[in-house]
């Protein structure tokens, strides 16, 4: 059984985790109002006469997402490690399986951002002209592919674990365990409503 504080560092590494995924997905650039400061520090380049918005510093940015895939990859393994040895315990089921199913969440989510990006860069690629719209977007559909097999198996592993054919309806619905902690049922209970709210698109 996890305590608090275990539960509360879980969920700190999974907040992390997508976080650190939306900003890989991201172009870092300069704020406006600070962008005339930055061109004028520039030393050894021409100076631009216009500044657009938007503007990306490239260097720094691939400095920036180089350090936030070392940490990213760092946090993924962390979770992935935890996940394999919730997942080969023998402990009690109930106690294990939200902190479980909410590393499924944060994954699936994080993924989800990780594909969204790839559509976005295939987009990209298209209408620089450095591919044709059909493969990039085959391109796309293939990295996505890839990454819902893995994460199928994934889900597989979970399922094994926590199938009980004592839950019936729990928490979360059908095959879930009974909670009985007010604050985990509400958790649950409001990410039920998201879930139905999100099917019907």
């Amino acid at each position: 059984m996890l305590t608090v504080k275990q539960l509360k560092e879980l969920l700190q590494k999974i907040i992390r985790m997508m976080i650190i995924t939306y900003i890989m997905g991201h172009t870092l650039t300069i704020e406006e109002n600070t962008a005339y400061g930055v061109v004028d520090a520039i030393r050894h380049s021409q100076k631009p006469i216009h500044i657009p918005q938007h503007t990306s510093p490239r260097l720094a940015n691939r400095q920036l997402k180089f350090f936030f895939c070392v940490l990213r990859n760092q946090v993924y393994e962390n979770i992935l490690n935890w996940q394999q040895q919730t997942l080969h315990s023998s402990g009690k089921k109930d106690a294990t399986w939200l902190p479980a199913f909410c590393v499924m969440l944060g994954f699936a989510m994080g993924l989800e951002e990780v594909q969204r990006t790839i559509h976005i860069q295939a987009d990209a690629k298209a209408q620089k002209g450095e591919t044709t719209a059909d493969e990039a977007t085959t391109e796309a559909m293939n990295a996505c592919k890839r990454i819902d097999e893995r994460f199928n198996l994934l889900v597989g592993l979970f399922q094994m674990k926590y199938r009980d054919r004592k839950w019936t309806h729990g928490s979360f619905g059908n095959g879930t365990p009974e909670l009985r902690d007010p604050v985990e049922v509400n958790f649950l209970a409001q990410l039920y409503v998201l879930l139905l709210e999100k099917r019907k698109f």
